[in-house]
């Protein structure tokens, strides 16, 4: 576990050099949306109506930001 998540971190902040910090700081937004599509599709959870409103407000609001000029 260590060592995963030393390397997962390194690829992170290697990867953080030729990105944009808006461009970072949006995906780490889509992290739990993400996860709860994986655990969906490949583990077979079922969402409750609950999950599913969270992942709906979370896609929106990360999307609007994403369109929002600063």
């Amino acid at each position: 576990v260590l060592i995963s998540g030393l390397l997962g971190m390194y690829v992170y902040y290697l990867g953080m050099q030729y990105i944009s910090a808006r461009s970072v700081a949006l995906s780490e937004l889509f992290f739990p949306f993400c996860a709860i599509i994986v655990n969906w599709l490949f583990l077979g959870k079922t969402l409750t109506l609950v999950q599913l409103c969270g992942g709906g407000l979370l896609l929106v609001g990360s999307t609007l930001i994403q369109l929002r000029k600063y």
